[in-house]
């Protein structure tokens, strides 16, 4: 089975799954623009965040550099593209020929969204997509893995205080929100 296995943020060789059990490997890195480009946060309606600011993306840079050196000692090569992954994986999977496709899923609403187009894609295509989440200090099963679930960490709905009254959405009463998420989960993980 040969598989073409697409770096997303998992830019090592050394404890990657994805590199066991098949042959030939071809292995890719898209720089897409969509991550270096303002989106909407989900903090604050009209608020817009970039994913890959400088300082990231110059270890970014160091990172895939380091990883297509490491490849190539082990006679191997890293493709670097640099566009939509939605339209460079399919066509690339078409013309390397291979079986299949296979990536860490990384948290998130927007990457969740682009994992999701991505199989359907794959799938219409006779491409097997193979796809594991070991890029979280979270165990992947209390992860959130449906858009709606993503949308109530990232925009969280009008919450109820203790005493029963409604907040309103303000940028404190948000701060509020998450630090409330934080401690709730922190003293299920802890108890």
């Amino acid at each position: 089975m040969s598989r073409l296995i697409w770096h997303r943020r998992d830019l090592r060789l050394h404890d990657n799954e994805l590199y066991t059990d098949a042959s030939p490997i071809f292995s890719l890195f898209i720089f897409d623009p969509a991550e270096f480009s303002p989106r909407p946060t989900g903090i604050q309606h009209g608020v817009n965040g970039v994913t890959h600011e400088p300082h990231f993306t110059r270890h970014l840079l160091r990172a895939v550099e380091s990883l297509r050196s490491n490849l190539r000692k082990l006679d191997g090569e890293l493709l670097i593209r640099h566009g939509n992954p939605l339209e460079i994986i399919p066509k690339l999977a078409r013309d390397l020929n291979v079986d299949e496709v296979a990536y860490n899923e990384v948290p998130g609403y927007y990457e969740y969204q682009q994992s999701e187009e991505l199989k359907l894609s794959l799938r219409s295509k006779n491409i097997h997509a193979y796809t594991t989440s070991s890029l979280t200090l979270a165990h992947p099963d209390d992860l959130p893995n449906l858009q709606c679930s993503w949308e109530s960490l990232t925009r969280p709905k009008e919450k109820k205080t203790k005493n029963g009254k409604s907040r309103k959405k303000s940028p404190q009463n948000k701060v509020n929100e998450v630090e409330d998420y934080y401690f709730e989960t922190k003293s299920k993980i802890t108890d």
